[in-house]
């Protein structure tokens, strides 16, 4: 398990950001190899985004072969068994 800060907006101040944190379940060589591997597939216009959702941090992507829409999970966040 290993922890991350991400920023997200804020949906009770439209136009400000809360910063939080996620544990998530891999390494950050794997996350990193991960991003590495889906902008390689990746169109750059337009740009490929990371997004931190309540369950995982997926990117989201035009395939560079088809221009096809995609979204990947990049690691999910750990389950807190307490």
């Amino acid at each position: 398990m290993h922890d991350a800060l991400f920023m997200e907006k804020d949906s009770t101040s439209p136009g400000r950001r809360k910063i939080s944190m996620s544990a998530l379940q891999d390494d950050p060589k794997t996350i990193s190899n991960r991003i590495a591997l889906h902008f390689g597939k990746a169109r750059l216009d337009p740009a490929p985004i990371l997004h931190m959702n309540a369950d995982a941090l997926v990117i989201e992507y035009n395939s560079y072969d088809t221009g096809h829409k995609r979204w990947e999970t990049i690691s999910e966040v750990a389950k807190n068994n307490s």
